[in-house]
């Protein structure tokens, strides 16, 4: 809001005052007071007077809120990454309009106000500025120093193993049936398979015998495949070929083994 002081203020007349937008109101001094304005937000305040023996009189003054405080960015400490860098800005506030900028790579920000920077070298250095603004409001900016790790973690190490089959009598007719089941186990809890090739070879015709090939996590352990166990399916499109299988949502490995399971619909 805004104040206004009343000049020719008399104690001994009636005082009121009416703001055209917002509260407004008047002291034992001739202060006008009005509140409930958005930043920069302007009114119309009408003062009026009445007293005994005397017109009644009016006057106007027009006054505006001031421009609201700036929201300065305020950061986390930022976590560096193979090719950058990311940190947290620790105020977002949403109703704001976020802009970054970044000195070397590729910056952006979230809707949660997640700075990512990319593009970096392992251990190039660059400088980030994260800027607001909002109407009615001061602009501001922040820059914030971050590198990409000096060098790259080691890769985790995926064990294979084959699972041996009941039974490998396959034949015409049998419907989906399981031909090769393996397990999958990582050293570390941040591997995943984000795809699998399978190769066939021998007297069975794949590309004419063979119907949908299908992948499968097998969750519950029972070896058995599950519909809702299914992450992908395909078919060969020649005898003795392969299917390349990119799954829609990574394998994630963890530290136990989990078993996967391949199907045939013979």
């Amino acid at each position: 809001g805004f104040t206004a002081q009343v000049t020719n203020y008399n104690a001994s007349f009636t005082w009121n005052a009416s703001s055209s937008v917002g509260d407004a109101e008047i002291s034992e001094t001739g202060l006008v007071t009005v509140t409930g304005l958005a930043p920069e937000q302007s009114a119309t305040v009408t003062v009026s007077t009445t007293q005994v023996g005397f017109t009644s009189g009016t006057g106007e003054v027009v006054g505006s809120a001031a421009m609201g405080a700036a929201l300065v960015p305020v950061f986390d400490e930022p976590e560096s990454a193979v090719d950058g860098f990311a940190v947290q800005v620790s105020n977002y506030d949403p109703d704001y309009t976020w802009v970054v900028t970044t000195t070397t790579g590729v910056a952006s920000i979230s809707g949660s106000g997640l700075v990512v920077v990319e593009g970096l070298t392992l251990g190039q250095t660059t400088t980030v500025t994260v800027g607001t603004s909002r109407s009615g409001f001061a602009s501001a900016s922040e820059q914030l120093t971050g590198s990409a790790l000096t060098e790259a973690p080691p890769l985790p190490t995926v064990t294979v193993a084959k699972v041996e089959l009941s039974t490998t009598d396959f034949r015409g007719g049998d419907g989906d049936r399981v031909v090769l089941s393996f397990t999958a186990q990582s050293d570390a809890a941040d591997a995943q398979i984000d795809g699998l090739v399978i190769a066939s070879s021998g007297a069975l015709n794949e590309s004419t015998e063979v119907g949908l090939v299908k992948v499968f996590v097998d969750v519950n352990g029972d070896g058995a495949p599950e519909a809702s166990e299914q992450v992908a399916e395909s078919t060969f499109s020649a005898d003795n070929g392969s299917i390349t299988f990119e799954f829609s949502e990574p394998i994630v490995l963890i530290t136990d083994s989990i078993r996967i399971l391949i199907s045939y619909e013979l």
